[in-house]
């Protein structure tokens, strides 16, 4: 019996050597790796721990405890319109609707036709690069431009002084006449000639002390106040000028208007109303 299994075994070793020197080799077995699918981004899937949905631009924000838009001056909380606006079986597919540029829609990108690029318009880098495009900023880059710092009111009478300078508004008739605001000397050297202009242009008032308060934080309606005071010189009640600030495009939240703006909302808002054009005209007081 012995005999007969070393004999079939010499059988088959002398088989396979015949194989292999006829050039005959043995197929490999290969394991099909297991392909994965694809995974798409649906605007709406990719909720967090506390719902805030990140492809549509929110996140949590410690401080105010509800999830907000980082472009926004104001929060939309995620029980707003976007529970509505945005639902996961309907949404679009992100990067489903790039334009003719390649900008991608879904993820707030649009063609930008002053710095020819796609961009999300409330970023910094937007905010700065349509700046130092239209000269209206001396700093340099988008760190020095410091995006997220309160602006000032002496800041920002500069910004507006500049823009009409570079024709972004309406050319004004104005006064050369110097004001001298109690708080004259708290104004910056450079700042002095723009806050001379905002005030003849009738685009900034002193309070009822006659300060400038150069220093202090801007406001959320002194913003709105001066930008849309830059861009028409009709007359307007406080509704009709947020009525007016709000068909431009700007977002805010009118129970806030006493709360501090920053350059890069400043200069986002500049931009919104300057290439704002009215459809109607506000009928005056």
């Amino acid at each position: 019996m012995k005999k007969i299994i070393v004999a079939i075994a010499l059988l088959f070793g002398f088989s396979a050597n015949l194989a292999t020197a006829q050039g005959i080799t043995e197929p490999m077995l290969v394991t099909p790796e297991k392909s994965m699918p694809t995974q798409e981004i649906i605007v709406g899937n990719d909720r967090d721990e506390h719902g805030c949905i990140g492809s549509a631009g929110y996140s949590w924000d410690v401080k105010k405890q509800e999830c907000v838009q980082a472009w926004n001056n104001e929060p939309t909380t995620i029980t707003g319109a976007i529970e509505t606006a945005i639902e996961p079986t309907s949404a679009p597919v992100l990067g489903s609707d790039t334009d003719t540029h390649g900008c991608i829609g879904s993820a707030g990108y649009s063609w930008d036709t002053v710095l020819n690029t796609c961009t999300r318009p409330w970023e910094a880098e937007t905010t700065f690069g349509w700046a130092e495009k239209m000269k209206i900023t001396t700093r340099l880059t988008v760190d020095s431009f410091e995006a997220e710092r309160n602006i000032t009111r002496e800041e920002a009478a500069a910004f507006i002084a500049r823009s009409f300078e570079m024709n972004i508004f309406p050319a004004r008739i104005t006064t050369l006449m110097e004001w001298q605001p109690v708080d004259k000397s708290q104004i910056a050297p450079e700042f002095t000639s723009s806050v001379n202009f905002v005030k003849n242009a009738n685009i900034i008032k002193a309070n009822s002390d006659d300060m400038f308060a150069p220093k202090s934080d801007l406001t959320t309606k002194d913003a709105i106040d001066m930008l849309v005071a830059s861009k028409t010189t009709e007359k307007m009640t406080d509704a009709e000028v947020l009525v007016f600030a709000k068909n431009a495009g700007l977002s805010f939240d009118e129970t806030k208007l006493n709360e501090a703006v920053s350059r890069r909302v400043f200069v986002m808002w500049l931009r919104q109303i300057a290439e704002y054009t009215p459809t109607t005209s506000v009928q005056p007081r």
